[in-house]
């Protein structure tokens, strides 16, 4: 328990220092929440976060790490790995992802394995608008300097195509971005093998794993679990956003 706590409190602390907003909050709500929970009111405080989250889609990094800590205490896994992830979208950090491994391994949840690369991905996904104009901006550059010298036509078309290929692999990489995670919020959970309802059943899924999200078809999400391609409907799983 007492574990649990430094681990909340040191991240928190760490949330303050950087960027502490997530669109634009109802401040005196939150004022609220945090005061309540600052006063132990946990349930209470838990409430009016959840109003702030759910109803109006607002939230802060301390926010997300209360959150998750109260879950954990409630013994909400599944809500507490959701909130710790969403935590670890704005600002990543190792320990958040080695929590998650801890808690995964402890009730034997699947998909939180933690390496170097989920951090440098969390790190890109992060600062990915920025890395994203960055390298359109260059393209844009290398198009006009292509124009410019386009006195050697063979030169030119060469240059021109390395260009085609530069601006195609960034735009590759946007529709890459694309790919998420979810978190299976149903105890009763099934994969099938197809995006219908008369779909040949794969397994049970238990609340709290994570899955690799490739596509969404309809009511549907197609996933991809221990290797394997499967589906599952969108009301027993919550998307992480990147």
């Amino acid at each position: 328990m007492q574990i649990r706590k430094i681990f909340y409190i040191l991240m928190t602390f760490m949330s303050v220092i950087s960027q502490s907003t997530q669109g634009q909050n109802n401040y005196s709500l939150l004022d609220h929440a945090d005061s309540l929970f600052l006063r132990k009111k946990i349930i209470q405080s838990n409430k009016t976060y959840e109003e702030l989250f759910y109803k109006q889609g607002e939230y802060t990094p301390r926010m997300l790490l209360k959150m998750a800590y109260i879950n954990e205490g409630l013994g909400n896994q599944a809500k507490t790995l959701y909130f710790l992830n969403l935590y670890n979208t704005i600002n990543p950090s190792k320990q958040v992802l080695e929590k998650m491994e801890s808690i995964a391994d402890e009730y034997q949840l699947k998909g939180y394995e933690y390496d170097d690369t989920e951090y440098f991905l969390l790190q890109y996904y992060k600062h990915f608008d920025k890395i994203m104009i960055s390298l359109l901006a260059f393209g844009f550059f290398a198009f006009i300097y292509v124009v410019i010298k386009r006195k050697n036509s063979r030169v030119t078309k060469i240059r021109a195509l390395m260009v085609i290929l530069y601006l195609g692999s960034v735009f590759y990489i946007l529709d890459a971005h694309l790919f998420k995670k979810g978190v299976i919020i149903n105890t009763h959970a099934i994969l099938l093998d197809a995006p219908s309802a008369g779909g040949n059943f794969i397994a049970p899924i238990s609340e709290g794993n994570r899955l690799k999200i490739v596509e969404k078809n309809d009511i549907w999400y197609k996933v991809k679990w221990n290797e394997k391609y499967a589906y599952i409907r969108e009301n027993n799983i919550v998307v992480l956003n990147h």
